[in-house]
């Protein structure tokens, strides 16, 4: 081949190299929205194997994340002790996150509120990247303690009786924010949600799906007994379609290639007030 055509050819494999769809394994992960919300996506890896813990959309206009994104499952809780040293995540630069390492004032009343809670990943590295600063936001210390403690408690005991939950939890911006250690405004969401996407197998061993979505205005402080609780978060049910439609967030966009488009469109629609399972 002559110099000037392999040149040619080289070219032309790296120009059609440069257009190709990079594709990876984090197209199909379930739990990952879509949509073009603004923000930056950051991984964190599970520390023991292939794969991932988290996934966060950080927006760093407004110093949260406005999606938390992950896979749970008993194997993931885990065992193990809750950590507290936070931290800048890696990949970012520090000066585009929040400065937390002290949390909010004293006396404001709010908490370094974790959207993928520190108890969902209990083995010690994981636990530890729950940390992170771009995890926490503002939350009022009466509800980040109650109920929303609350219904992270009820998320786990779905995971433990399903195969895998597939989670998202988010923060819906307010119009307030407050300061970080630096002087730095935060935004202060005005209400939080859980939407899972929820796989399971029935006694024929086939695979059954369903799927809920809770959300609460920020200033919740209710809290009761368990089904009590459980009532209060049926009251604030609402389906995928009705949580889009408030979020703009295109939830579990991956699951009509895994259950066919008219099933997931079926599973979006439906009312999780009207299914017993979610509040027993």
């Amino acid at each position: 081949m002559k110099t000037k055509h392999l040149i040619l050819f080289l070219l032309t494999l790296l120009l059609s190299l440069q257009l190709a769809p990079v594709r990876s394994a984090a197209q199909g992960w379930l739990e990952l929205p879509g949509g073009n919300a603004r923000g930056t996506r950051v991984t964190i890896p599970l520390s023991d194997g292939p794969g991932r813990s988290f996934t966060c959309l950080y927006d760093s206009e407004l110093r949260i994340s406005r999606w938390v994104a992950y896979p749970l499952n008993a194997g993931l809780i885990g065992e193990g002790s809750r950590g507290d040293g936070w931290h800048p995540a890696a990949g970012l630069p520090e000066s585009a996150q929040p400065s937390l390492y002290k949390g909010f004032a004293y006396g404001s009343g709010y908490d370094r509120g974790h959207q993928i809670p520190s108890a969902d990943r209990l083995r010690s590295a994981d636990n530890d990247n729950t940390f992170i600063f771009i995890n926490a936001t503002p939350q009022l210390h009466d509800f980040n303690g109650g109920i929303w403690a609350e219904l992270e408690k009820v998320t786990r005991t779905w995971a433990k009786r399903s195969d895998t939950l597939y989670v998202v939890t988010g923060a819906v911006p307010g119009p307030d924010t407050i300061r970080d250690n630096v002087g730095n405004p935060v935004t202060i969401p005005s209400a939080y949600y859980k939407v899972v996407l929820r796989r399971s197998t029935d006694r024929q061993g086939r695979t059954r799906w369903s799927a809920c979505a809770v959300l609460l205005p920020h200033r919740e402080t209710y809290k009761g007994t368990w089904q009590e609780n459980l009532a209060l978060f049926r009251k604030h049910s609402l389906s995928i379609d009705e949580l889009e439609k408030v979020t703009g967030i295109d939830f579990f966009p991956n699951a009509s290639g895994v259950i066919g488009r008219e099933a997931a469109e079926s599973l979006e629609a439906t009312a999780p007030a009207d299914e017993p399972w979610w509040w027993k």
